[in-house]
């Protein structure tokens, strides 16, 4: 990644979590837990996915905003988010592509190439998505 892209990144992070403190947080009524590991040679950084799922899952447009929380804990969980390879993403279920990110049972498979360099985007998409 550029250090153009980085700047965009942080630059989005950070007016998410601006906005997010503007935004009053419905109590939490329920926690789901969740993992993070990689799955093959991934080429992004394992810190950044966790960065941008905590901000995505913390937007009060979203799921905090239906007094659901996320945290992450080390091992196990809910459910696991998974940085994959794009051949590891089919590895998952016959309906997995290479192409694309995966929700297969408890695992939310990002492809990892996707991740790096984005996906399209529509109308209806917003920047922070934009990379799943």
């Amino acid at each position: 990644m550029t250090a153009g892209r980085h700047g965009a990144l942080l630059v989005m992070v950070l007016a998410a979590l601006a906005l997010a403190g503007c935004i009053p947080q419905q109590p939490a009524t329920r926690t789901v837990t969740y993992s993070i590991v990689t799955d093959g040679a991934v080429v992004s950084d394992i810190n950044e996915l966790a960065r941008v799922a905590a901000v995505a899952y913390a937007n009060p447009q979203g799921w905090r905003g239906a007094g659901i929380a996320f945290t992450r804990v080390d091992t196990g969980g809910d459910f696991t988010l998974v940085l994959a390879s794009p051949r590891q993403v089919e590895t998952y279920d016959p309906v997995c592509s290479f192409l694309y990110s995966c929700t297969v049972g408890r695992f939310v498979v990002i492809n990892d190439v996707r991740f790096a360099t984005g996906s399209p985007r529509g109308p209806d998409r917003s920047a922070g998505t934009a990379r799943w």
